[in-house]
Protein backbone atom coordinates (compact mmCIF):
# COMPACT_ATOMS: atom_id res chain seq x y z
CA UNK A 1 0.00 0.00 0.00
CA UNK A 2 1.39 3.40 -0.98
CA UNK A 3 0.81 6.41 1.28
CA UNK A 4 0.72 9.90 -0.21
CA UNK A 5 2.42 12.10 2.39
CA UNK A 6 1.82 15.81 1.82
CA UNK A 7 2.74 17.34 5.17
CA UNK A 8 5.71 16.39 7.32
CA UNK A 9 6.24 17.43 10.95
CA UNK A 10 9.80 17.73 12.19
CA UNK A 11 10.31 17.94 15.95
CA UNK A 12 13.35 20.01 16.83
CA UNK A 13 15.07 22.60 14.66
CA UNK A 14 18.69 21.83 15.46
CA UNK A 15 21.18 20.63 12.88
CA UNK A 16 19.43 17.35 12.12
CA UNK A 17 15.89 18.74 12.30
CA UNK A 18 16.72 21.62 9.98
CA UNK A 19 18.39 19.23 7.54
CA UNK A 20 15.42 16.89 7.52
CA UNK A 21 13.05 19.83 7.05
CA UNK A 22 15.13 21.15 4.15
CA UNK A 23 15.17 17.81 2.35
CA UNK A 24 11.44 17.24 2.84
CA UNK A 25 10.58 20.76 1.64
CA UNK A 26 12.87 20.43 -1.37
CA UNK A 27 10.98 17.28 -2.33
CA UNK A 28 7.65 19.10 -2.37
CA UNK A 29 6.33 18.43 1.13
CA UNK A 30 4.84 21.09 3.34
CA UNK A 31 6.94 21.00 6.53
CA UNK A 32 5.84 21.99 10.01
CA UNK A 33 9.13 22.63 11.81
CA UNK A 34 8.52 22.57 15.57
CA UNK A 35 10.71 23.85 18.35
CA UNK A 36 9.93 25.34 21.76
CA UNK A 37 12.33 28.18 20.96
CA UNK A 38 11.32 30.79 18.40
CA UNK A 39 14.98 31.84 18.21
CA UNK A 40 16.04 28.30 17.32
CA UNK A 41 13.41 28.21 14.58
CA UNK A 42 14.67 31.52 13.20
CA UNK A 43 18.25 30.19 13.15
CA UNK A 44 17.10 27.01 11.40
CA UNK A 45 15.11 28.84 8.71
CA UNK A 46 17.95 31.34 8.21
CA UNK A 47 20.42 28.47 7.84
CA UNK A 48 18.23 26.68 5.32
CA UNK A 49 17.80 29.93 3.41
CA UNK A 50 21.57 30.46 3.34
CA UNK A 51 22.24 26.91 2.09
CA UNK A 52 19.62 27.23 -0.64
CA UNK A 53 20.95 30.65 -1.69
CA UNK A 54 24.43 29.17 -1.91
CA UNK A 55 23.11 26.58 -4.35
CA UNK A 56 21.43 29.35 -6.38
CA UNK A 57 24.71 31.29 -6.51
CA UNK A 58 26.56 28.21 -7.75
CA UNK A 59 23.92 27.54 -10.41
CA UNK A 60 22.77 24.29 -8.78
CA UNK A 61 19.27 25.60 -8.01
CA UNK A 62 17.00 28.23 -9.52
CA UNK A 63 15.85 31.21 -7.45
CA UNK A 64 12.26 30.13 -8.10
CA UNK A 65 12.89 26.65 -6.70
CA UNK A 66 14.61 28.21 -3.68
CA UNK A 67 11.58 30.41 -2.95
CA UNK A 68 9.12 27.54 -3.41
CA UNK A 69 11.13 25.42 -1.00
CA UNK A 70 11.23 28.18 1.62
CA UNK A 71 7.47 28.73 1.33
CA UNK A 72 6.90 25.08 2.25
CA UNK A 73 8.61 25.58 5.63
CA UNK A 74 6.23 26.54 8.44
CA UNK A 75 7.90 27.24 11.80
CA UNK A 76 5.70 26.46 14.83
CA UNK A 77 6.22 26.76 18.58
CA UNK A 78 2.87 25.25 19.58
CA UNK A 79 2.98 21.45 19.60
CA UNK A 80 -0.80 21.36 19.10
CA UNK A 81 -0.35 22.89 15.64
CA UNK A 82 1.11 19.56 14.52
CA UNK A 83 -2.20 17.77 15.09
CA UNK A 84 -4.15 19.90 12.62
Amino acid sequence: MMINVQTVAVIGSGTMGAGIAEVAASHGHQVLLYDISAEALTRAIDGIHARLNSRVTRGKLTAETCERTLKRLIPVTDIHALAA
